[in-house]
């Protein structure tokens, strides 16, 4: 949403409704980007509380900067074909602060339409069922824990444990598949939100994101039920190579996007990325403090990429290895 202008209904303890309507500009993700403006003009505007506490209001969009006759014309024109006549419109509502005022940086999307400009009666139809705030932060959950969490710690399993018994497949497995399952979970939830045809550019983007990351770890799994013999052969050691990275590649196109969404989407607020930040760091650190172990165990410069060409006890890989 960001350069978007937003109509901001919140309460007013000096106002005699109890609630006012303001001018937004939202110019970025901090409180401090987000600045009431004079290019976005609220005309007859009224709001006021209702007994429950909700808030009402009713106001007029006027358009800054008046076109002429050729102007009119050429905005009916392409009004007609669909194109700059179609406004998209966002319903949001946003943490409400000590002071009355709103959280700007938080928000939950509660809906969305589209008003012709073209066109002096345009009745909106608002679609909230694909914005519900559960369902966004089920997706937020499941592609987090699944594709954020669950795969890098198989994948470090794989690699940090493998010398320490045949237990490591077991539990690489295991990791690899919730984590599979539970992203693939959050991919259906996240089509049924925004649909393939969404027109908002952030949301593009993340779906692109996601749709090559869940291409990779697809493709990677399948490699799985096609592993060759175990032996020292040039097949084998192309198998192992293309299993390890392109499931590597995955997870970190997942994690991508994952702070993509985060940032971009939907939204969230510092805490959910913080949190998430340190789970990661803690993976990565594990990784790293195996290290050491792993290059022991393969012997530097005998023999290629440690974890490379041993399933450790004789077990065979499984999903991002």
């Amino acid at each position: 949403m960001v350069g978007a202008s937003a109509a901001v209904l919140q309460s007013c303890s000096d106002c005699q409704e109890g609630a006012q309507i303001l001018p937004y500009y939202l110019g970025g993700h901090t409180t401090s980007t987000v600045v009431q403006t004079a290019n976005f003009a609220l005309l007859n505007s009224t709001a006021s509380t209702l007994p429950d506490g909700s808030f009402v209001a009713a106001f007029t969009v006027a358009d800054p900067a008046p076109a002429g006759p050729g102007q009119r014309r050429s905005l009916r024109q392409a009004g007609t074909a669909g194109s700059l006549g179609a406004v998209p419109l966002i319903f949001a509502a946003g943490q409400v602060s000590g002071g009355g005022g709103l959280v700007y940086v938080q928000h939950t999307s509660l809906g969305s339409s589209t008003a012709n400009l073209t066109s002096a009666n345009s009745n909106l139809a608002v679609d909230s069922s694909g914005g519900s705030p559960s369902l966004v932060h089920a997706h937020a959950a499941l592609m987090t824990v699944g594709w954020g969490v669950l795969l890098p710690l198989g994948a470090v399993v794989a690699r940090g444990f493998r010398m320490t018994g045949t237990w490591w497949f077991t539990a690489h497995l295991a990791l690899q598949v919730l984590g599979v399952l539970a992203g693939f979970a959050g991919i259906g939830i996240g089509y049924h939100l925004a649909g393939w045809h969404t027109t908002i550019p952030t949301v593009q983007v993340h779906r692109n994101i996601g749709t090559a990351a869940a291409a990779c770890i697809g493709v990677q799994l399948l490699t799985a039920f096609v592993r060759p013999a175990k032996a020292p052969t040039k097949l084998r050691k192309a198998w192992e190579l293309w299993h390890h990275w392109l499931g590597r590649a995955g997870v970190v196109v997942a994690i991508v996007n994952i702070y993509y969404g985060y940032l971009h989407v939907a939204d969230l607020g510092v805490w959910p990325y913080a949190v998430y930040s340190a789970v990661l760091g803690c993976v990565v650190l594990l990784g790293l403090a195996r290290e050491p172990a792993v290059w022991r165990t393969a012997g530097v410069g005998k023999g290629g990429e440690p974890g490379l060409g041993s399933d450790g006890g004789g077990a065979p890989h499984g999903a991002l290895a």
